[in-house]
């Protein structure tokens, strides 16, 4: 059987969004997990595709809220740029907001946890920090170094989520091959802080932040996980109202279906190198 119309305009519009965020939010995870300070490239990307995805899927759930509210009526341009790029402040506000899931589940991300350090470290990379190379050489910078914020989530990352033993082995591992090679090998590089590495340093930090990134991708999929539930929620709550009202097409896309990587468990994350 073949359909003779089309969805509507906003169902599509929303359907391309969905392709737009799954891709910009996997290619984030990906160059996240393999970001270290010895491929810096790899942060920026990330910073670029997380804060690009995550605003547009807070974005779309803030519109499909406002749709299941209004009729099936959109928001105007105005109501949805005042929040600006400000990612934080638009996931407060969907956080702050009743009657979709009992508990609302962006309740999950609590008030001095990893999952907001990272969140207000996007929101900034989203606002200003994104130009800060440029605006600090035109001596105009009124941002943070978004590799020296990531550098403060990483060190809180291994205090509080890898193991002692992990780290400990590493140590040991980076110190002998540092005495192996010392009167071989000079190092020029600088960290995330812009301070100059020392042999030790070269190999001991790329492993370390190896062994953070799969636990940064975990806390980063604890804050896209609760907004894809909401959103979820809110496109069955819109489905079940077009079904009784009697529409022959769904008013919006099952949203869900963008965003089947988030259902992989805690271990799964940990393990998984290459998303998707």
């Amino acid at each position: 059987m073949h359909l003779t119309t089309l969805p509507s305009p906003t169902f599509l519009l929303l359907q391309q969004e969905g392709y737009l965020i799954r891709s910009s939010l996997l290619s984030g995870l990906h160059h996240l997990r393999n970001a270290r300070v010895d491929t810096k490239g790899h942060f920026y990307t990330a910073f670029f595709q997380l804060s690009i995805g995550i605003e547009r899927l807070l974005k779309t759930t803030f519109i499909v809220n406002f749709m299941s509210r209004n009729n099936l009526q959109l928001p105007t341009n105005g109501e949805l740029r005042k929040f600006s790029h400000r990612i934080t402040d638009l996931f407060d506000h969907l956080a702050a907001t009743s009657g979709i899931a009992k508990p609302n589940p962006l309740l999950e991300i609590v008030a001095g946890s990893i999952e907001r350090d990272i969140l207000g470290m996007l929101n900034e990379f989203a606002t200003t920090s994104r130009y800060y190379n440029l605006d600090e050489l035109a001596n105009c910078s009124k941002a943070s170094d978004p590799l020296a914020q990531w550098d403060l989530i990483i060190k809180r990352i291994l205090e509080e989520d890898v193991r002692d033993h992990d780290k400990n082995r590493i140590s040991i591992r980076s110190e002998f091959l540092a005495n192996a090679m010392k009167d071989r090998v000079v190092v020029v590089a600088t960290d995330l802080q812009r301070q100059q590495m020392t042999l030790m340093d070269s190999i001991h930090n790329p492993q370390l932040h190896d062994r953070a990134a799969r636990y940064a991708v975990l806390h980063m999929m604890n804050i896209i996980r609760p907004v894809v539930t909401q959103l979820d929620d809110i496109c069955h709550k819109i489905h079940l109202g077009a079904k009784a009202d009697g529409h022959s097409h769904a008013p919006v896309p099952y949203m869900n279906e963008f965003f089947t990587f988030t259902y992989y468990d805690r271990s799964a994350i940990l393990r998984k190198k290459k998303w998707p």
